[in-house]
């Protein structure tokens, strides 16, 4: 039966968004009742707190950051996992061998596209709404904060589906890609060209940090009893907007945008003291480096998928038994952190964020355990400011700083004082390209990265793909585009 994209939001609901989030640790106290008003969930400030954090929770479902466009699904795409046939799901086999049009991989990417646009039209409900708000029901403040949050919320969304189901901008930048779905309605909206969608989320990045020039992110000394002031750096704040505008530059990747890139990088790393990279020695209890996190996803059962995406076990006999994990070859690993030249210890994200098991490595980056650092529990790095040295190292013209960027991570990675051997800017830019491997390590942004870079060959993976750019690097649109209101 077809339907709508918004039935499909009726029957998800932005009441069952926000009733859904209760679990999450005093983030909300809302109504029970699901037949309550719209007018009376915006009726007052809190309303739109809660409405906001549904819209966070919806990212973090499985389909989409909580599991597929983080650890999963992505990283699959980006060949870091040995997918053996049987002993995976058949499904998950067809992903890795970048047969989309499967039977088995379609509803996959059908899922990621519903989901991604349900969750654009509930924040798009939120900016509905706060449009036509009474401002006097805000504290000071607020309401610019809860539209500059929703603004890059927004941003965020369309410029990931445009990364995934839309050319990239070397490709074709005048592509037909994705609808950028700005009002809340049944209206259908028609898709717009890979530029188009780029320049519309940096409108939307524009305006959100304007919105956000008075965050109290800013302020190292801000206190609250404001639930939904808390933990700015785990929400799209001002910080992680900015560098939401240096992903997007480097992107489409013109002169004058890598000039861009690199300044919000560069601001981002020397200005604002915030972040800072996270030391080797911290690993072992702050997995997901939690201190140099700029925007997070809260997600309470993240110990049960990390169990289903990684957790092996043994038989009686002490054989392992992996079957649907996501594992690493022995010999993978080697090549991908030089074990060879600097031993398996020295590097802690090969040391501190992975075990090894039967000849094969397992991320522990998501494991819950006791002993963890409090910011680290429950969260899923979306941005983090290791990014921003990739970016800084990338964009500058100056060699030695490109090289400093790279060292700096290197240290905090465990290296010491490393000589990185970089004498020219192709040896910075293959330096990135297997550095990138190392530490977004499932986290979903290798596949990005190659994407980008336009490479013909994915590292870790057995298959040919020189010959089909297109069909692994544009993921397939839903047959039926009605059904999700575009046109």
């Amino acid at each position: 039966m077809k339907t709508t994209l918004i039935s499909h939001i009726c029957k998800l609901g932005i009441l069952s968004l926000c009733l859904g989030m209760a679990s999450c640790n005093d983030w909300l106290d809302v109504q029970s009742k699901v037949d309550i008003k719209e007018t009376d969930v915006f009726a007052d400030e809190s309303g739109f707190w809660d409405s906001l954090a549904g819209v966070y929770s919806s990212m973090g479902s499985t389909s989409l950051y909580g599991s597929a466009l983080t650890m999963s699904t992505l990283d699959i795409l980006a060949g870091y996992y040995d997918i053996q046939y049987g002993q995976v799901t058949e499904g998950v086999y067809n992903l890795s061998r970048y047969n989309y049009l499967s039977t088995l991989s379609r509803p996959t990417f059908d899922a990621i596209w519903e989901d991604m646009y349900n969750a654009i039209a509930n924040d798009n409900n939120v900016l509905k709404h706060l449009e036509e708000a009474d401002k006097d029901i805000f504290e000071e403040g607020h309401y610019d904060l809860i539209k500059g949050e929703a603004l890059a919320l927004r941003a965020y969304l369309h410029f990931d589906l445009l990364r995934m189901f839309g050319k990239a901008y070397w490709m074709d930048p005048d592509a037909v890609a994705i609808p950028y779905v700005k009002r809340f309605g049944k209206d259908a909206t028609p898709r717009s060209t890979v530029s188009e969608v780029i320049e519309l989320a940096l409108d939307d990045c524009r305006a959100a940090v304007e919105c956000l020039k008075n965050d109290p992110v800013q302020d190292s000394s801000f206190e609250t009893d404001n639930i939904y002031l808390l933990y700015r750096t785990n929400r799209l704040n001002l910080y992680a907007v900015q560098a939401l505008m240096a992903r997007i530059y480097l992107y489409r990747g013109t002169e004058a945008d890598r000039a861009e890139a690199l300044k919000l990088a560069d601001y981002l790393i020397d200005d604002v003291g915030t972040f800072d990279l996270v030391m080797s020695s911290y690993m072992s209890t702050n997995r997901i480096l939690s201190g140099e996190t700029l925007f997070t996803l809260y997600k309470d059962d993240l110990s049960e998928v990390y169990e289903s995406n990684f957790l092996y076990s043994y038989d009686s006999y002490g054989n392992l038994i992996w079957t649907g994990k996501l594992a690493t070859r022995r010999a993978d690993i080697n090549e991908m952190f030089n074990t060879a030249q600097w031993g398996e210890s020295k590097d802690g994200r090969l040391a501190k964020l992975m075990v090894n098991a039967g000849g094969y490595y397992f991320s522990t980056k998501y494991e819950q355990r006791d002993g963890d650092v409090q910011p680290a529990k429950c969260r899923i790095p979306l941005i983090r400011l290791a990014e921003m040295y990739y970016i800084s190292a990338e964009c500058t013209d100056d060699l030695d700083k490109a090289t400093d960027r790279l060292a700096d991570i290197w240290r905090a990675r465990g290296y010491g004082l490393p000589d990185l051997g970089i004498e020219t800017k192709e040896d910075v830019l293959q330096f990135i390209a297997d550095d990138y491997r190392r530490d977004f390590y499932a986290e979903g942004q290798l596949f990005y990265f190659y994407k980008r870079n336009g490479y013909t060959s994915i590292p870790g993976s057995t298959v040919d793909i020189s010959g089909k750019l297109e069909s692994v690097y544009v993921f397939p649109i839903p047959e039926d585009e009605d059904d999700f209101g575009i046109q």
